[in-house]
C-alpha cells in the first residue's frame, strides 16, 4: 500500500499503543530536560535579572536621588543579585559627573561604602538645592524692597529724526539738541 494511500485510511478502532522504546525514548529527553532546567533555570533567571539591573541608567538631566529611587525599587523587587553586579550595576548606570569622577579615584571596595557616598552625594545635592531656593527667595525679596531709579530718557533713532516720526516733544527736543551742538 503507497504512502499516500495509508495516510487517507481511517484509522483503526481502540486505543493505539505507543511502542516500547518510543516511550523510553520520550522519559528519557523528559527527565533530561528537567534536570536542565533545574541546573540552569535559575541561572537564566538570575542573568536576566542582573541584565535589567544594568540597564537601569541615570539620565543626564536626572537627579542623584532619582536614579537611586529607581535603581533600589529594582533592586527590591529582584530576589537574588549578587552583591559585586549590583555594585557593578550602580556604578555603571550613573551619569558621568563629579559623583563618578570622585568614585574613579577613591574607588569604594564595597556595594554599602558605595551606597554611603551615594548618599552623601544626595544630601549635598539637596542642601544646594536648598541653599538656592534661599538664595532666589532673598533676591526678589530685595528687589521687592529696592527702590527703583528713574529712568532716563532713551535717545534714539525716533528722538534724532532718522528712520522714526518725531512729533511733539521729541520734535522739540530734536530740535533743541541740534542747535545746542
Amino acid at each position: 500500500m503507497p504512502f499516500t494511500d495509508r495516510l487517507d485510511s481511517p484509522l483503526g478502532k481502540g486505543p493505539r499503543l505507543v511502542h516500547e522504546a518510543t516511550f523510553k525514548v520520550y522519559r528519557h529527553v523528559q527527565a533530561t530536560a528537567d534536570a536542565f532546567i533545574a541546573k540552569f533555570g535559575t541561572t537564566i533567571q538570575t542573568m536576566q535579572d542582573e541584565l535589567i539591573l544594568m540597564d537601569v541608567k541615570q539620565g543626564t538631566s536626572k537627579s542623584l536621588s532619582s536614579y537611586y529611587n529607581r535603581y533600589n525599587d529594582l533592586l527590591l523587587s529582584i530576589l537574588t543579585v549578587d552583591d559585586k553586579v549590583a555594585y557593578m550595576a550602580i556604578f555603571i548606570g550613573l551619569a558621568y559627573g563629579k559623583l563618578k569622577k570622585a568614585l574613579l579615584l577613591k574607588t569604594p571596595l564595597s556595594k554599602d561604602a558605595l551606597t554611603k557616598e551615594i548618599k552623601q552625594h544626595i544630601e549635598l545635592e539637596e542642601l544646594k538645592k536648598k541653599a538656592t531656593q534661599s538664595n532666589d527667595l532673598r533676591e526678589t525679596v530685595l528687589k521687592k524692597d529696592r527702590p527703583r531709579s528713574p529712568r532716563r530718557p532713551q535717545f534714539g533713532k525716533e528722538s534724532r529724526g532718522t528712520g522714526g516720526n518725531p512729533q511733539g516733544k521729541d520734535l522739540i527736543l530734536h530740535h533743541y539738541l541740534r542747535e545746542a551742538w
